[in-house]
């Protein structure tokens, strides 16, 4: 249960971690160069979300088969 619990924080944390680098990277682009939607930053921040968000079902999975 506690394994649980933390991989739903770290999931979490991932999720906030991944946000956070999108906005600040489109905050810190807005005005200085040509605004393109997919730059490295962006879809890093994408792939911490994405992987946050399914982290928690994977880890979950693995545990209850061991089990």
């Amino acid at each position: 249960m506690l394994k649980k619990i933390l991989f739903h924080i770290l999931g979490a944390l991932l999720i906030l971690a991944g946000w956070a680098l999108c906005v600040t990277a489109v905050g810190l682009d807005r005005g200085a160069v040509a605004f393109y939607y997919f730059t490295k930053t962006n879809i890093l921040g994408l792939v911490l979300i994405f992987s946050g968000a399914y982290l928690p079902e994977i880890a979950t999975f693995l545990i209850d088969r061991k089990s």
